[in-house]
């Protein structure tokens, strides 16, 4: 009951039915991890993830067990969202393989909880699984990098823009070499010049191929914001 969304229910009302199941704690856990399985509705789901997240530390152990059980795409990516939001850079490991998932969404939500867990490792693991992951979860990992300032993944990420080695097709080739490009404007390095300002400035003649203008955009701004710092 506490779990359904009623008619005309109010935000206030919402809160109390979470935090009545919070209160219960650890004598509910099993049953709501067992019911985010099964459930079907979506906003079910995220109430459950909402209650299990804010019971916290209590909750870790049945999590990993249940990490190595099988299950539906949605359950396996909430319980690994419900990792990277009570779990520490201890769990790294075990969500580490998540990025090799053959679902994109599992692979995204590996990702954030990565980058939750934070600190240089999460970085390392990142760029040794960049171009194993999915071509959706390319640009994802690529802004990470940017937010991080993981300086590690500089030389490789200028190679990659430079040769546009990232991308199965032209469509995610763009995507993810405009991502590039706003990486590395955060990221503020100088060694990044060069290849952004030849992206910016490349021109379609002689045989020369011009990166797409979403890229070339990208590639300005990220000079602009490098020469401000």
């Amino acid at each position: 009951m506490l779990l359904k969304e009623k008619p005309g229910q109010s935000q206030k009302d919402g809160e109390a039915d979470i935090y009545s199941l919070v209160i219960l704690g650890t004598t509910t856990i099993e049953r709501l991890l067992d019911r985010l399985r099964e459930s079907h509705n979506r906003q079910e789901r995220n109430r459950i993830v909402q209650v299990v997240a804010r019971i916290g530390e209590p909750a870790l152990q049945s999590i990993v067990e249940r990490l190595n059980q099988e299950g539906p795409w949605y359950y396996i990516r909430n319980l690994v969202l419900l990792l990277g939001r009570i779990g520490n850079v201890g769990h790294m490991a075990l969500v580490e393989p998540f990025l090799d998932d053959s679902d994109f969404r599992i692979q995204r939500e590996a990702v954030l909880a990565i980058q939750n867990f934070g600190g240089e490792k999460a970085g390392k693991v990142l760029l040794n699984r960049l171009d194993r992951v999915s071509d959706e979860t390319k640009p994802m990992i690529i802004s990470v990098f940017g937010l991080m300032n993981y300086r590690d993944a500089l030389p490789y990420l200028i190679m990659s823009l430079e040769n546009r080695s990232l991308g199965q097709t032209k469509a995610a080739s763009v995507e993810i070499n405009a991502k590039i490009c706003e990486a590395l404007g955060r990221m503020g390095d100088a060694k990044a010049l060069p290849v952004l300002e030849k992206v910016a400035r490349t021109r379609g003649f002689l045989g020369l191929k011009t990166y797409d203008p979403k890229v070339k955009t990208a590639a300005e701004k990220a000079l602009t914001e490098i020469c401000r710092k």
